[in-house]
C-alpha cells in the first residue's frame, strides 16, 4: 500500500521519529504506487529491498513506481546517512527516484531504475556510492542527466563500481570530487559529463 500501518510511507514517518539509524525491511513483495510524495528523510536509515519475500538479484520484490513529479526518496540534510539496497524505480516522473539535495555518507546497491530521465541526482553530500545497480532507458536531453552527482562538502569520494546499463543516454554529469573511483564495463550506452579538475 501507499499510505497505512505496514506501508513504506509509514515506515519512513516511523524512522524519522527515532533517533539514531533505522532499518526498514518488507514482509511482502509488490508494486508500491506513488500517489504523493514520500516523506523526507531526516534521520539515518537503510532501506532493504532484499529483504522482500522472492527477492533475487537484478530482480527486486519491491517496486517504486513514479509519475508526474513525484520522486520517491528525498534526503535535505547533510547529517543522515542513506542506504538503499535491493529496490526498483521505476518512471516516468519528471523529478528524480532518488534525490539527496543534502546528506552524508549515500549508499546505493542492487537497485534497478528504469524508464527515468532523472533517476538520481546527489548535491552537497560526503561519500556516494553506486554498486551493482542497473539502470534501463534512464536519461535525458541536453542538460538533464539521467544521474547528477556533485558535492562541494569537505574532502569527499565518489565510487561507481559493477553497474550495468540498457538503452540509456546522457546519463551521468559528475563535478566537485576530490577522489573517484569508476570501475563499470562496459560503458556503451553511457556517456559522461566530468567538470572541476578532470
Amino acid at each position: 500500500n501507499d499510505s497505512g500501518a505496514g506501508s513504506l510511507r509509514q515506515a519512513i514517518i516511523d524512522a524519522n521519529s527515532t533517533n539514531g539509524h533505522d532499518t526498514i525491511r518488507f514482509s511482502i513483495s509488490g508494486t508500491i504506487t506513488l500517489a504523493t510524495v514520500l516523506p523526507t528523510i531526516t534521520e539515518g536509515v537503510t532501506i532493504d529491498g532484499t529483504s522482500a519475500p522472492g527477492y533475487v538479484s537484478g530482480i527486486p520484490g519491491v517496486i517504486v513506481q513514479t509519475s508526474g513529479s513525484l520522486w520517491a526518496i528525498r534526503v535535505t540534510s547533510n547529517t543522515v546517512n542513506l542506504n538503499i539496497s535491493g529496490m526498483k524505480f521505476s518512471g516516468p516522473s519528471t523529478n528524480p527516484a532518488v534525490q539527496v539535495t543534502a546528506g552524508n555518507t549515500i549508499n546505493i546497491s542492487s537497485c534497478v531504475f528504469d524508464g527515468l530521465s532523472r533517476a538520481i541526482e546527489i548535491g552537497a553530500s560526503t561519500n556516494y556510492t553506486l554498486l551493482n545497480n542497473h539502470f534501463n532507458s534512464c536519461g535525458g536531453t541536453g542538460t538533464t542527466y539521467g544521474i547528477s552527482l556533485g558535492t562541494l562538502v569537505g574532502t569527499n569520494t565518489l565510487n561507481v563500481k559493477e553497474n550495468t546499463y540498457a538503452n540509456c543516454s546522457n546519463l551521468y554529469s559528475i563535478s566537485g570530487f576530490d577522489d573517484i573511483t569508476i570501475s563499470d564495463s562496459p560503458l556503451a550506452d553511457v556517456s559522461l559529463n566530468l567538470e572541476d579538475g578532470f
